[in-house]
């Protein structure tokens, strides 16, 4: 599964630099991460120089837009275990340390161990599945408001982007609602305007 988070990583004079990034949790081996930053990106230049990251669980979507778009100045905090910092404004994060990193093309994968969790109300961060699952849901509910070309485009939209950051659960149910909603337009065959 990938969760989206805030990671954030220090660089030269120990400038952070906050970077919105999915992270994979991998199956099978508790307490590892992996990420996946392009490697033209100062997170992946401050990976490889200092080997260390904290990666920051957060609601906040704006957040995710202004560290995308820019370079925001953010309320820090030292992280504990490692050379780092932490959002001030987490809902959770992990200190992590670089076990290995390996370059394939434009992206690199780095494997991380988890040094320190903290977790707030054990909320962790935005899964894009889930997300588009509660789209799909709330598109399900309004089939009869919509031509069915424009619903199966949608949930078909909606299908890649669980197929490729849900688990087993998120896929199941995403099954679940195209079934769903490909049983109602038989049913309405004729009723509704294409």
């Amino acid at each position: 599964m990938i969760i989206e988070t805030i990671v954030t990583t220090l660089g030269a004079g120990g400038r952070c630099n906050p970077a919105p990034m999915g992270v994979v949790l991998l199956s099978g081996e508790e307490g590892r991460i992996l990420l996946r930053p392009f490697k033209t990106t100062h997170t992946f230049r401050n990976l490889k120089e200092t080997g260390f990251a904290v990666v920051n669980m957060s609601w906040d979507g704006a957040l995710y837009v202004y560290t995308a778009l820019g370079d925001p100045d953010l309320p820090l905090l030292p992280a504990d275990r490692i050379p780092g910092r932490v959002l001030r404004d987490h809902r959770g994060y992990w200190e992590v340390q670089v076990e290995d990193v390996r370059e394939e093309g434009e992206r690199a994968a780095v494997t991380c161990r988890i040094v320190k969790e903290v977790a707030r109300e054990g909320i962790w961060g935005f899964n894009r599945a889930r997300a588009a699952l509660v789209e799909g849901a709330i598109l399900a509910t309004r089939l009869h408001l919509y031509a069915p070309a424009f619903v199966k485009a949608e949930l078909d939209r909606l299908a890649e982007v669980v197929a490729r950051t849900g688990g087993l659960r998120e896929r199941e149910a995403m099954d679940y609602l195209q079934k769903y909603a490909a049983r109602a337009r038989k049913v309405g065959e004729g009723n509704a305007a294409d």
